[in-house]
């Protein structure tokens, strides 16, 4: 594809045109409704479809999961200083990241995170990205079922049951449990149970930060003077802990904040995703997360000091154990982290599976040439606006079964062979997070600054970073991040091959 025609296709609708054709106005209105509202009387009046704060809110829970309870961990490498710099700064690049695509999105008025790189990069680099993605929710599901084995020990030993005690038939019973929602098509049928899920994980957030306050006694000595846990004297050189953790913690903090694959969804469906409001969503959501993310590795880190293990639910088990007064609060919360992985886990499974069929249909029409018509660029699907892909033959049910079962049961194999949750982690934060969180859309950027694609106003955030020296400052940034993102990862899979825990 030329630089010419680009952008400019007879099949590109600009983005009012592709979602429905909207005009500017229905938000104008409301917003001149608003004039005149206290700042209280706006943020609590009705959450309609298509508003601010929905969009803003799905954001968020896409971003929350399994990685929060690794944060106190992180938080605990060196003190607070050191982790609240390594969650500031990876929420500094996360929310860089969220508004150059979405500067991408308004540039080429496509709808989708994967249309954007096939136009710009051609078929190759949506492939590129598909595989991306496709281990990233794959390595995220066994990051869920690690979870698991790590949290059903203790949700059991709590019953007073003399079985399920050890990780292993843990980790396989909750494989056979989440199969049967994973073997449904589509998860509409879900919907409520995600509901549930993300109340269920701001349940277990209210315990961690309510305990903390109880065990600050229990800490040898005082939270902020020096002593552990103290501002710079965390477990960083002991025997236990080695520097290069601090690549891993990092890449732990950019995991937390990857949302960005589902930016193009959150935004497209607000009633008007004109750049002021778009900008606001962004800047919101990712401050709303930091604050959560900083609250709960904060106080699980007061509550345990350097004791605090990458599972910081872990640590709650010498409490049921001694049946202390947060004993029955202690069970509620790790049955609900538990339903929360497991609901996790059949959501991005769902994704991962997506893909996988995706690829298996390229790699079909590669074999035997039976290339299908694809979606004209930029078109609205039937269902989602999301949805921006070759057009893939629906599988039989014996194929969706088959891929179904082998992407499960490697999942569940590899979770099995392997505990080490922070090294999962490292890699995909470090590795497929990074990945499409920097990397792709600075390649991206460069090449539209290029062809001045950029229009004088219409952009998310300061203009100075759709210019050529804005995308050459954020080419070195995010460079940083690349760098030591990849450097987690290669740590990681020495660990994991080493053994090194």
């Amino acid at each position: 594809m030329s630089e010419d025609n680009l952008l400019e296709p007879d099949n590109h609708l600009s983005l009012p045109e592709l979602l429905g054709r909207r005009s500017y106005r229905g938000v104008n209105d409301s917003v001149e409704r608003d004039v005149g509202r206290s700042l209280l009387q706006r943020g609590f009046k009705p959450m309609g479809e298509g508003s601010q704060r929905g969009a803003m809110l799905g954001l968020m829970c896409t971003g929350f999961g399994s990685g929060v309870l690794a944060l106190s961990w992180v938080m605990s490498l060196g003190g607070f200083a050191v982790g609240v710099v390594l969650l500031t700064v990876a929420a500094f690049g996360s929310l860089q990241a969220l508004r150059a695509l979405a500067n991408l999105g308004l540039a080429t008025g496509l709808d989708s995170y994967s249309a954007v790189v096939k136009d710009i990069l051609g078929d190759g680099g949506s492939q590129g990205l598909e595989w991306i993605i496709f281990v990233h929710c794959w390595g995220s599901c066994v990051g869920y079922i690690v979870f698991l084995g790590q949290i059903g020990p203790s949700v059991f030993a709590s019953l007073g049951t003399p079985f399920l005690r050890d990780r292993t038939p843990i980790v396989w019973i909750s494989g056979i449990i989440v199969l049967f929602p994973f073997l449904l098509r589509t998860v509409g049928a879900l919907r409520y149970l995600s509901t549930f899920s993300l109340f269920s994980l701001v349940y277990v957030m209210i315990i961690i930060v309510v305990q903390s306050f109880t065990k600050l006694s229990d800490v040898d000595q005082p939270v902020f003077g020096i002593g552990e846990p103290g501002w710079f004297n965390g477990k960083l050189g002991s025997e236990d802990q080695r520097i290069t953790d601090l690549f891993l913690g990092f890449s732990i903090c950019v995991y937390s904040f990857s949302c960005h694959v589902n930016l193009f969804s959150s935004y497209t469906g607000m009633t008007n995703p004109e750049p002021r409001r778009v900008g606001k969503v962004l800047d919101r959501a990712t401050v709303g997360s930091w604050c959560v993310y900083m609250l709960v590795a904060i106080c699980g880190y007061m509550s345990f000091g350097n004791d605090t293990k990458d599972d910081v639910l872990v640590n709650y088990r010498a409490d049921i154990d001694k049946g202390t007064a947060f004993k029955f609060f202690d069970i509620v919360a790790n049955f609900a982290m538990c339903f929360s992985l497991m609901v996790a886990y059949t959501l991005n499974g769902h994704a991962g599976r997506a893909e996988a069929e995706r690829l298996l249909d390229r790699f079909r029409r590669s074999c035997f040439g039976t290339d299908l018509p694809e979606s004209p660029a930029g078109s609205r699907s039937d269902l989602s606006l999301t949805t921006y892909r070759p057009r893939v033959m629906e599988p039989s049910i014996w194929s969706h079964v088959g891929v179904t079962v082998v992407f499960h049961f490697s999942v569940v194999a590899v979770a099995w062979c392997e505990q080490d949750i922070k090294s999962i982690l490292g890699i995909l934060g470090g590795f497929c997070a990074t990945t499409f969180q920097f990397l792709i859309p600075v390649i991206l950027l460069r090449k539209l600054v290029n062809i001045q694609a950029f229009e004088e106003g219409s952009h998310v955030g300061s203009e100075y970073w759709v210019t050529p020296a804005g995308v050459r400052m954020l080419t070195v940034i995010f460079s940083f991040y690349v760098v030591a993102g990849y450097t987690a990862a290669g740590i990681s899979c020495y660990n994991l091959v080493a053994g090194r825990h």
